[in-house]
């Protein structure tokens, strides 16, 4: 019998973060987010289940600016290897459907790369999983289908996972992910030369580090970072006295219009309608 740090744990906390418009989406699907094992939290972040039955509503479209990671994913929308997208990800949800994924930290997925691909070959695609794991992938897509358990399910991509995991003495690159949790803990970060200062690295290691390790230069990495906290900033706008032109001071934007046009180009509406919207008002 595996001991319990190998198997899978239970639900995790929900962080919205990266979901736009998310109370949008109460009561259209479901979503949970399970811990990996003890072994796999190395390099698997979470797994995650969304459920959904639309049989008696219409389509939705549920939109995220997703985390700069590889998920993998079964199921019945967009099965695949998901590589990291710098691109806003529309899941356009009807009927009665489920998928399952895992979530790789950043730089997790680098030792699951079979050669020739790179973490850089992966960028904004989707990928049978068999293209990358040949008839091993394609079982695992089968076995996963085959029951409407959410924990066996999970079980089966872990023991997938496991069996392809490095040894145990082998340690993910460290400096991705504290780099990553600088930029979420400090707004003021929003260029890749002040990251670099505050941690201490050069301009040349921090963009070597994110093309292996992640796959899209460091400056895809920071905008997505800085577009994240501007949209959480104006989800909640209404409850917050201000402009636009102090919240894009606040996240060192050049004035107001230059924050718009990248607010509408990466949300795909201007922040003032994108407040309205998740204010329930669009």
């Amino acid at each position: 019998m595996p001991c319990p740090s190998s198997k899978p744990q239970g639900p995790s906390p929900i962080d919205r973060r990266g979901i736009l418009a998310p109370d949008a989406g109460e009561g259209r699907f479901a979503l949970s987010r399970h811990a990996p094992s003890e072994r796999l939290s190395r390099w698997i972040d979470r797994y995650w289940v969304v459920r959904w039955d639309l049989r008696d509503a219409p389509p939705y479209a549920q939109e995220t600016l997703p985390f700069p990671a590889v998920n993998v994913v079964c199921g019945t929308h967009r099965p695949g290897v998901h590589g990291v997208n710098t691109a806003r990800f529309v899941a356009q949800l009807s009927g009665v459907g489920w998928v399952l994924g895992a979530k790789f930290r950043p730089g997790g997925f680098v030792p699951f790369l079979p050669p020739p691909w790179t973490m850089g070959s992966l960028k904004n695609r989707e990928l049978p999983i068999e293209a990358l794991y040949g008839d091993a992938g394609r079982r695992l897509d089968e076995a996963v289908a085959s029951t409407d358990d959410d924990h066996e399910r999970i079980a089966l991509m872990e023991a997938f996972f496991s069996e392809r995991a490095p040894s145990e003495d082998t340690t993910p690159e460290p400096r991705v992910p504290s780099l990553l949790a600088l930029l979420q803990g400090d707004p003021s970060l929003v260029r890749v030369d002040l990251l670099a200062e505050r941690a201490g690295l050069s301009m040349r290691s921090i963009q070597r580090l994110f093309l292996h390790e992640v796959g899209v230069p460091a400056s895809q990495v920071v905008r997505r970072a800085r577009m994240q906290e501007a949209a959480e900033r104006v989800a909640r706008w209404g409850a917050s006295p201000g402009t636009w032109a102090d919240l894009a001071a606040e996240l060192g934007y050049t004035d107001q219009s230059h924050f718009i046009r990248d607010f509408k180009q990466q949300i795909g509406q201007t922040p003032t309608r994108y407040a309205r919207r998740c204010a329930g008002r669009s």
